[in-house]
Order: C-alpha cells, then sequence, then structure tokens
C-alpha cells in the first residue's frame, strides 16, 4: 500500500505513516501562480492499492 499526502498538515501525515509503519509517496506539491496546484509523485504508484491523508482545518 503506498500512502500519499498533501503538504496541509505534513506532521499529522507523517505521525499517520509511522503508525501505520508505511512510507509516506516522494512526491512534491506546489501551486502556480493562479493557486493551481501541481503536485509530482516521484515514484513508482501503477497497480498499488493507495490511501490520501488529507487533513482540513478547522475555522
Amino acid at each position: 500500500m503506498k500512502l500519499m499526502a498533501a503538504n496541509a498538515n505534513l506532521p499529522l501525515a507523517r505521525a499517520i505513516a509511522q503508525y501505520l509503519e508505511l512510507p509516506l509517496v516522494d512526491a512534491a506539491v506546489r501551486r502556480f501562480a493562479d493557486e493551481e496546484i501541481f503536485v509530482e509523485i516521484h515514484e513508482n504508484v501503477r497497480g498499488e492499492s493507495s490511501r490520501s491523508a488529507r487533513v482540513y482545518p478547522t475555522r
């Protein structure tokens, strides 16, 4: 299984990965000038089961 995380709460994503004993996928997340998001995954995830750790801030 592959575990992916964006950059909303990277410390929490790392804690989840440590608890599950899985490494986070090597990826880069950045924004374009118009606020669009670009995600580049630096490893092969084809054919793998994957999960995304997405944490939204509360207001």
